[in-house]
């Protein structure tokens, strides 16, 4: 499988649309785009590249299926959505694209208050 390639019209398409960052949160797309067959995990397209944010459990299965990717492993106990607030912090993303059908309302919700605190 190509996934450099699928990821690159992901990211034309986000870039296209004046996006800082695009996330992808259904774990069939995470695969789909990485390779990556783990869960609990989002994939992120920023201004710089690429970003996987999971957590300790899958370190060495990103390594493997995804050596590509750059890693953000989040610490137990840290809810998947602060890790992902902090990271758009750090790639300085300020309009951020979501798949709808990807993420509920309670999630935005959470990333919403998240990003606040952070």
């Amino acid at each position: 499988m190509d996934y450099a390639k699928r990821r690159d019209r992901v990211r034309r398409a986000f870039q296209r649309a004046g996006l800082d960052a695009f996330l992808v949160s259904a774990p069939v797309n995470v695969t789909y785009l990485t390779g990556f067959t783990g869960n609990d995990s989002y994939l992120l397209f920023h201004r710089g590249g690429e970003v996987i944010i999971s957590d300790p459990r899958f370190t060495v299965q990103l390594g493997e299926e995804c050596p590509e990717i750059d890693l953000h492993i989040r610490k137990p106990g840290i809810p998947l959505t602060n890790a992902l607030a902090r990271v758009l912090r750090w790639a300085k993303a300020k309009t951020v694209g979501i798949e709808s059908d990807g993420m509920t309302v309670g999630g935005l919700e959470r990333l919403k208050a998240a990003a606040e605190r952070t």
